[in-house]
């Protein structure tokens, strides 16, 4: 015993020197396990009943958002049943196994080679010293009950090979925590809870520089900041900072740390949590965390998080993280990422990326981004391969997709390893195949197009170019008269979309041209936009040589020009009307074509 008291007060000196902590004593806590209950839940989801559970007899459930059937519908009706009668016939319905540890109820995945040794029914106390978690037939190691300062007889310590395991010799001791409705402390030590405060759970506490308990029920005030070992309930509000389950696994190792939590043991902080510098939970919160610096979640994250800073979720994020620099999320994202310059889900998002700089979901976007630059591991749709309702959208000015993009880029570039979806751009690439691209470049492994030059009634002079896929072809043109009368047009700029199609010697094209008109060297200023449909006819005279590509075709279109009234077409012999604004008239195009 004279060892551990060494560490302990080892411990309290690095507190009192390096972040003042406050505490105090009192009362045992009475279980709630033998009380007499009633509840009835008819098709309700499994997360919402243990939500309600929460609120009407204070239980604190831990588990990690993978590891449970959350929207499972439940149906139950409980009857003047003990608490620990009522959670095992839920459990057992549900197929989830239990286990106690300290004040806390972990929640697992029934496995076929695990089953429910105790029962509720053998726990004196939701913090018996009886506690064991069995993973394939052996002890997990070293789990300390929570608010003791020693093992219990019946843990070992398994470590990664199962040869190597040890006994551990500890002795009993008593871990209970303690209640108190008030405590106001100045630093730890000095306070109505005295030295023993890391065993008291408050449900109001008042600390001058700074707070430190197992817990706190209801409001938790410090000047400086707020030190928790075990979960915290109601409100947090430090100056500095708030922390909780900070060292209440001080004696274990990081792999066996590693160990415990990846089985669901977790401190969990359900409320508000108010900080100038840093907010700190080893677990998962619910509820609003809000920080002038950071936010960091050792595990999971349902609520708000808003920080000046960063926001960090270690596991997965459902809600809305908000913040001045970037999120970052371990897992997967469920709701609104908003930050000034980066978002991180290292896994897939279901919601939103909103950033002025760089958007990052490592795996699959079931959603959007919006950032200068996005990338995404894959954007699923219903083309895709494993066909998907949901699908994303990447919004920018360079998008890049990994895998797959069966949703929609709209950017200056837009980039895809394969394409099922649709493409805005000025230049769109896919290093597999396109599906729908618009943009002014279209490149892809199997890019279709032409390259053409024609002469027509507006313009002598004209070249084009095409690139797309056989869904759709885009183009840009030039267009030039060498020689010229007075207000006649001198060059243009058209960008077209339409389709092709190819038979044997033959092909058709139509689309729809949109031409910005010139009537000097430089550029007009004014409106002089022309739009005009076409339809294209070729044939390839070569067709029995091996010059297959080489078209010679002619085309019809029908045009219509917008511009102020003092710019004019000078085609009078084939307008319809020179009396009307805007201008429109029967043209024609003949010429050369190249296939690519």
């Amino acid at each position: 015993m004279g060892v551990r008291k060494t560490k302990i007060n080892r411990r309290f000196l690095f507190f009192i020197g390096f972040v003042l902590f406050v505490s105090f004593d009192g009362v045992a806590q009475s279980s709630l396990f033998e009380e007499k209950v009633s509840f009835k839940y008819a098709s309700t989801s499994l997360e919402n009943i243990l939500e309600d559970l929460t609120k009407k007899y204070n239980i604190d459930f831990s588990y990690s958002l993978d590891q449970l059937p959350l929207h499972q519908n439940i149906s139950i009706e409980i009857d003047n049943q003990t608490l620990s009668i009522a959670l095992q016939e839920l459990f057992s319905i549900a197929k989830v196994e239990y286990h106690i540890i300290g004040a806390q109820m972990i929640l697992k995945k029934t496995r076929s080679v695990a089953k429910q040794r105790k029962s509720l029914n053998s726990q004196k106390t939701p913090n018996s010293v009886q506690n064991t978690i069995y993973r394939e037939e052996i002890y997990l190691s070293k789990i300390r009950p929570r608010g003791s300062y020693q093992l219990t007889n019946d843990l070992y310590l398994r470590q990664l090979k199962k040869k190597d395991l040890r006994r551990i010799d500890v002795e009993k001791v008593d871990h209970r925590s303690k209640r108190r409705k008030l405590q106001v402390s100045l630093v730890p030590g000095i306070g109505t809870n005295g030295m023993g405060s890391r065993k008291y759970i408050n449900t109001i506490s008042l600390n001058i520089f700074s707070g430190y308990s197992r817990g706190s029920g209801f409001l938790e005030i410090g000047g400086l900041s707020n030190f928790s070992t075990d979960d915290v309930h109601g409100i947090q509000l430090a100056g500095f900072s708030n922390v909780v389950g900070g060292d209440d696994l001080y004696d274990l190792t990081n792999k066996e740390i590693k160990e415990i939590s990846r089985r669901g043991y977790h401190h969990n902080m359900r409320g508000f949590q108010a900080s100038g510098l840093v907010n700190i939970v080893r677990g998962n919160a619910w509820g609003w965390q809000a920080s002038a610096g950071s936010n960091v979640l050792f595990n999971s994250m349902k609520g708000f998080q808003t920080a000046g800073v960063t926001n960090v979720a270690y596991e997965y994020a459902s809600g809305v993280q908000i913040s001045g620099i970037w999120n970052i999320v371990g897992k997967s994202t469920t709701g609104v990422q908003l930050a000034g310059i980066s978002n991180f889900s290292a896994d897939e998002v279901t919601g939103v990326q909103i950033t002025a700089f760089l958007n990052i979901t490592k795996k699959r976007l079931n959603g959007g981004q919006i950032g200068a630059f996005n990338f995404a591991g894959n954007i699923e749709g219903k083309h895709s391969r494993l066909s998907s309702p949901n699908t994303g959208m990447q919004l920018g000015f360079f998008n890049y997709t990994k895998r797959n993009m069966d949703g929609l880029q709209i950017g200056l570039v837009n980039w895809v390893s394969n394409m099922n979806g649709v493409q805005f751009g000025l230049i769109n690439w896919s290093n597999g195949e396109q599906r729908f691209p618009i943009g002014l470049l279209n490149i892809s492994s199997d890019t279709r197009g032409y390259f053409r030059t024609y002469t027509s009634e507006l313009f002598l002079f004209n070249t084009e170019l095409g690139t797309g896929s056989e869904h759709v072809v885009n183009s840009i043109s030039y267009s030039r008269n060498f020689s010229t009368q007075e207000d006649e047009p001198i060059w243009g700029l058209g960008y077209a979309f339409g389709r092709e199609k190819y038979g044997r010697g033959i092909f058709i094209n139509y689309d729809l041209q949109l031409m910005h008109i010139n009537y000097e060297s430089g550029f007009t200023e004014s409106l002089s936009l022309l739009v005009r449909p076409r339809l294209f006819f070729g044939v390839n005279p070569f067709i029995r040589t091996s010059i297959k590509n080489f078209y010679v075709f002619t085309g019809v279109a029908w045009n219509t020009y917008f511009s102020k009234k003092d710019l004019r077409i000078p085609l009078e012999k084939l307008q319809l009307s020179n009396q009307n604004d805007p201008n429109m008239w029967m043209g024609f195009m003949f010429g050369a074509q190249l296939k690519i």
